[in-house]
This record gives C-alpha cells, sequence and structure tokens, in this order.
C-alpha cells in the first residue's frame, strides 16, 4: 500500500502535493493543518489520517485527536505532531518513548518542518518535513510510505519545491 505522509500545511495545501500524492492509498497528516478544509481537499484523493498539532484548535467529531495508532497492511503507525516529545528538535527517542508501550513499526511526526528518517531499535520515525516555512534547505518536503505486509517499510522523501512558487 502506497501512503502519502504530510505535516505542516497551515493552511496551505500547493497543487504539487496533488501530483505528489497521485495513486496513493491512504495520506497521514503530521498536525498543524492550519484549516479543516486541508483534510477535506486531501480526501479527495485518498483517505486521511490526521492529528491535531500544537497550533491547530480541538475539532468536536474527533477528525484529528491529539495522538493516535493505527494497523495499516499488518503495520502498527503511531501518529503525533511531536510536540508532545520532550526535545524533539535534537533527539527522537521521546517520540519513541511516548509510543513504546503500543510495539509501532512506523512513528510518523511533524512539528520541526524537517525532513527525516531514523531508525530506532527497528523502528521507523519519519518526519515528512513541511509545506509552510519548511526549514533544512530542503524546501518543502512530503513523504511516501511503501508497506507491504511482512516486507521491509520503505519511506521516500519527495521535494516539491521545483513544483511551488512561493
Amino acid at each position: 500500500m502506497k501512503i502519502g505522509v504530510i505535516s505542516d500545511t497551515h493552511g496551505r495545501l500547493p497543487g504539487a502535493v496533488f501530483e505528489a500524492f497521485a495513486g496513493v492509498e491512504r495520506i497521514i497528516h503530521c498536525g498543524d493543518f492550519g484549516d479543516e478544509g486541508i483534510l477535506d481537499d486531501l480526501e479527495t484523493i485518498a483517505p486521511v489520517t490526521a492529528v491535531q498539532g500544537n497550533t491547530d484548535y480541538p475539532l468536536a467529531d474527533d477528525r484529528a485527536p491529539d495522538m493516535r495508532v493505527v494497523e495499516i497492511e499488518g503495520a502498527t503507525i503511531a501518529i503525533a505532531h511531536g510536540h508532545q516529545a520532550p526535545g524533539i528538535y535534537t533527539n527522537r527517542q521521546g517520540l519513541v518513548d511516548l509510543f513504546q508501550p503500543f510495539a509501532p513499526r512506523i512513528i510518523c511526526y511533524g512539528h520541526t518542518h524537517v525532513f527525516a528518517q531514523e531508525w530506532f531499535a527497528g523502528i521507523l520515525a519519519l518526519n515528512p518535513g513541511a509545506i509552510f516555512d519548511p526549514r533544512g534547505g530542503k524546501g518543502p518536503t512530503v513523504a511516501l510510505l511503501n508497506l507491504q505486509k511482512d516486507q521491509p517499510v520503505q519511506a521516500e522523501e519527495v521535494r516539491l519545491n521545483r513544483l511551488i512558487p512561493f
């Protein structure tokens, strides 16, 4: 299954995201979507699983809780914006500790606005970067996750800067 992972849109969803997510079967939004309409727009591509970020207002229908754990293609995926983990900018171990009781295979998070793909004791911590105010010199990024039952997880960074006029 091909999954699009996005974070820190802060109310912006350029057309390049639709191009990058062409063919995905699911989308994970790691928070700071900025406007619930962003989730509606992403739903036109594929079903969306979202969490709230530190700048999002609570949604009454629990469409985007603070954190969540889902099962996709036999893989347990923990999702949080990341602001809940102490020292997130320099150490992702706090995220791993936060979700340890759920034994996730993957942790998707945002908040830092920097793409990151790191392994901790067999757990992939994946940050797709940011659409709004990307940091780290790469421009706006999203990620693609390829999950197949009983297969190694594959994640890919997709740089959007050539497609987005800023």
